[in-house]
């Protein structure tokens, strides 16, 4: 598996959330060419999209979970609270990131993921989420 990730921003929190989020892309996909998972996961993508809007702004993105076995393919657009996002020391920005990824591992319960395989991302996680 293939980790991918991506975010819908506003002012004031682009910076931030890009940056946590390169370096968790290039430690996570280290750390998942190293994780063994179900065969049938071979060759499939882990889309990771952050929103961290701003309620000031009006708009109301709504979160998506999808998988398409055709492109084998899990995205998660998943929100993080802008305003906490915003206020937050480093740490705690990298907490609230990982927090959503976890979160996404947990929803690929949906689409068969096992346990087993889901406790392996958790873990992959875990190993690089002090190093963020």
């Amino acid at each position: 598996m293939k980790y991918w990730w991506s975010s819908e921003t506003s002012t004031g929190v682009t910076e931030a959330s890009g940056e946590i989020l390169k370096i968790v892309d290039l430690q996570l996909n280290d750390r998942l060419s190293l994780t063994q998972l179900e065969a049938k996961w071979d060759g499939w993508e882990w889309s990771f999209i952050s929103i961290i809007i701003s309620p000031s702004l009006g708009l109301e993105l709504r979160e998506r979970i999808l998988c398409s076995k055709k492109r084998k393919d899990f995205e998660f657009r998943l929100k993080i609270d802008f305003d906490e996002f915003l206020t937050a020391d480093r740490a705690k920005r990298v907490d609230l990131v990982f927090q959503q990824l976890h979160r996404s591992v947990d929803l690929m319960e949906k689409y068969s993921v096992s346990r087993v395989d889901r406790g392996a991302l958790h873990q992959a996680l875990d190993t690089i989420s002090g190093s963020v």
